[in-house]
């Protein structure tokens, strides 16, 4: 059914028999039905509500392990691994640049796989 066959079946549907009293209130009452019939916000389901808790609480006991090992132990530290990872990549374009100027020779080995750098006298 296409939308102007449906508009034209409610058109020529009639309206049912009201007083004039009735439909001066009808748009007052569907607005009050629907403020008071709908919550302001719908309600999610218990097992949604309990994964959303787990998922928090799981979350803060990961934040707390990680912040009470890099206390206990900051050398190792995963927060200064990771900065320390990102500056290592960081650099890498650089120090692959000098690579070049730093080499005078690069040799096969023939016993086994590696290669032989020597650096400049």
């Amino acid at each position: 059914m296409t939308d102007s066959e449906l508009d034209a079946q409610l058109r020529a549907m009639r309206v049912p028999e009201r007083d004039a009293d009735y439909w001066d209130w009808f748009p007052r009452r569907v607005v009050a039905e629907v403020r008071a019939g709908v919550p302001s916000r719908p309600e999610r389901p218990a097992a949604i509500r309990l994964l959303s808790r787990v998922a928090w609480a799981g979350g803060f006991a990961v934040f707390a392990a990680l912040a009470a090992f890099c206390v206990q132990s900051p050398q190792h530290c995963p927060l200064r691994v990771v900065v320390a990872s990102v500056e290592s990549v960081v650099r890498f374009p650089a120090d692959l640049a000098q690579l070049p100027q730093h080499v005078s020779a690069v040799m096969r080995v023939d016993r086994g796989l590696g290669a032989l750098v020597e650096e400049q006298p």
